[in-house]
């Protein structure tokens, strides 16, 4: 008899008894997960799904905006682009990497900026966001805080079965934040606007 069943069942001395089962929650079985590599002129991404049995990738790419491109259409094709991929796949949570501040000013106002898109287009759609630094995600995917591009890109590629490591490196990295939103996540959004 399955769970959350009523039924009709004898019991050891033949009499008719009746079987009560509570109902019982069951945590999703597919937790879909949107990673993101912030950027301007390329802003990786990758969508896997976290199953019981493991982590299945649906989609990753760059998003590219030409630099002659003017900074709101930039803006602009970034918001349309997310969008998109978050109309396709409904994840339930996002995470980005955070930016490194040891970067010139000027791709921190440019990254800051592509931030400021991602975690509103999130905040529209009702979509948790929380971020990860740059080291978490290294350990998270390789176990070494010092992993460089090609050993995650690697390792992203073997935790979710794929037969060549991702490319390019910005969507091999925003699959390594969603990996480790899958490990480590659950709850630590930041929420939505």
């Amino acid at each position: 008899m399955e769970a959350g069943a009523l039924g009709s069942e004898y019991n050891a001395v033949g009499a008719r008894a009746r079987l009560r089962c509570p109902a019982v929650t069951i945590t999703p079985i597919r937790r879909v997960i949107l990673g993101i590599d912030p950027g301007l002129a390329n802003c990786g991404y990758g969508v896997i799904a976290s199953t019981r049995l493991g982590l299945e990738m649906l989609e990753y790419g760059c998003i590219e905006t030409a630099a002659e491109m003017s900074m709101p259409e930039r803006l602009a094709a970034l918001d349309s682009a997310l969008r998109r991929v978050i109309g396709t796949h409904h994840p339930e949570e996002a995470a980005y990497e955070q930016l490194y501040v040891g970067q010139n000013l000027s791709t921190a106002l440019s990254v800051g900026r592509a931030l400021g898109v991602i975690e509103l287009v999130c905040g529209q759609l009702k979509v948790p966001v929380a971020s990860y630094t740059p080291s978490e995600i290294k350990h998270a995917v390789s176990t070494a805080g010092r992993a460089d591009k090609h050993q995650v890109q690697f390792m992203v590629g073997v935790l979710l079965g794929m037969s060549t490591p991702p490319t390019p490196h910005h969507a091999a990295d925003a699959l390594a934040v969603a990996i480790t939103h899958s490990m480590r996540g659950r709850g630590r959004g930041h929420g939505t606007a």
